[in-house]
């Protein structure tokens, strides 16, 4: 539970919870337990369209978030899509991404 989110911070909470709710309910989470891949590839790429991988990667890198803050950004949408169960590569993504923009590709 979030106390004390900013107007932009509470857009971006809201925003996730309507997608997960209406895109990967915990029956559909549950569906893919015997997918090898874990996850649906369609939804994978609505939420890089939704910008989720790039919120740890700065703006002038084809990165960017919506309260400046990206790390609190990553971490509500990081909570709740635990809280969904959702199998997908959000985390090692997001972490890749940071890592390359920080320290390139060499």
């Amino acid at each position: 539970m979030w106390a004390t989110l900013s107007e932009d911070q509470q857009l971006v909470h809201d925003t996730a919870v309507r997608f997960i709710d209406a895109e990967l309910p915990l029956t559909a989470t549950r569906g893919l337990h015997d997918d090898p891949r874990g996850y649906e590839p369609g939804w994978l790429r609505t939420t890089a369209e939704l910008g989720w991988y790039g919120l740890l990667v700065p703006e002038e890198l084809g990165g960017g978030c919506v309260s400046e803050h990206g790390l609190l950004d990553a971490t509500i949408v990081a909570e709740l899509l635990g809280r969904a169960g959702q199998p997908g590569p959000f985390l090692p993504s997001s972490i890749v991404a940071h890592a390359l923009a920080v320290g390139g590709s060499t």
